[in-house]
């Protein structure tokens, strides 16, 4: 019997963490990986990032704000002012902006190569590169405005499974810059509902001249993910989320262990916020499954839950 009972506790925690572990940039080092031992910490305060730079994991549809999931309901991208954390809390460190707030890799204009490293294996949408406009304000919050929302880079994933460990690098045409900007790359995995995002804090020389961008902090993300700025969506009202009805303010229920919450529940945690289960990981019964998953305080929770 203590034999079985210790079989299974080792199984749920390697589930645990392979639930935990996906992929980053390497190579220009991302905004994360920058916080890491293996990096030197170049940046520092960096929250739990600096254990898991592979995961910065947020929802698909970026730079639209919601798109229709695998499973029909809406899910929602990270918002504008917590693109760098993928909208999730336990990496909200990685929001800070400022012109002198994160370390700066070196790049030039032209053909650039990046490298991700990978520690779990997904099938690959896509691979997508943004990069700042020329005259971005980098003392203000990362918006969907501070960007190029038609992507200068994409490298189709086939729907195949990348090997573990550094990818075959991505060769890139990086647009002309001048200063520091930001590269937003991120990974759209094509069997979850999920996307990585990862920012890469950039140099190219010289400083850039940021414009009069007053009033673009609450613009509405737009709807077409070819960044064509002809459509914009509002945020979904509250009963929108995967058809489920949802209380009043007050009255969320708290998160209970075992319970089987459905993709769009929403409850209150310990902390006194709201989380939502995320639709696919409702459906695999994580939301529920133990106290490393539970909202807002289980080591793995963002796997489960967003953050309302």
């Amino acid at each position: 019997m203590k034999k079985t009972k210790l079989g299974l506790s080792l199984l749920a925690l390697l589930a645990a963490s392979n639930a935990w572990s996906h992929g980053y940039v390497s190579e220009p080092a991302s905004r994360g990986y920058s916080c890491t031992a293996a990096m030197g910490n170049l940046n520092t305060q960096c929250g739990a990032v600096q254990y898991e730079p592979q995961s910065v994991e947020g929802h698909d549809g970026f730079p639209a704000y919601q798109v229709q999931g695998s499973g029909g309901g809406i899910v929602h991208a990270p918002k504008d002012g917590e693109i760098a954390g993928a909208g999730l809390a336990s990496m909200s460190p990685l929001n800070a902006q400022s012109e002198s707030r994160w370390y700066k890799q070196s790049m030039k204009a032209g053909k650039q190569t990046f490298t991700w490293t990978f520690t779990a294996p997904h099938r690959t949408k896509d691979w997508r590169y943004y990069i700042t406009k020329p005259d971005w304000n980098p003392n203000k919050p990362l918006t969907r405005a501070s960007f190029d929302t038609k992507p200068f880079c994409v490298i189709d994933g086939k729907n195949q499974i990348p090997p573990l460990g550094k990818s075959q690098p991505h060769e890139c045409n990086v647009p002309e810059r001048d200063g520091y900007q930001v590269i937003l790359a991120t990974w759209d995995v094509g069997d979850t509902d999920a996307t990585f995002y990862n920012v890469i804090d950039v140099d190219f020389g010289g400083h850039n001249h940021p414009g009069d961008d007053a009033g673009n902090d609450n613009d509405t993300p737009p709807n077409n993910p070819d960044g064509d700025n002809d459509d914009a969506v509002t945020p979904p009202h509250p009963d929108d989320d995967n058809g489920v009805e949802l209380p009043v303010p007050g009255e969320y229920p708290g998160w209970k262990q075992g319970h089987q919450y459905k993709g769009g529940e929403i409850v209150r945690g310990r902390d006194g916020k709201l989380y939502q289960c995320k639709s696919t990981n409702g459906a695999n019964g994580w939301c529920g499954l133990n106290h490393a998953y539970e909202p807002g305080s289980g080591w793995a929770w963002s796997e489960a839950w967003t953050l309302r």
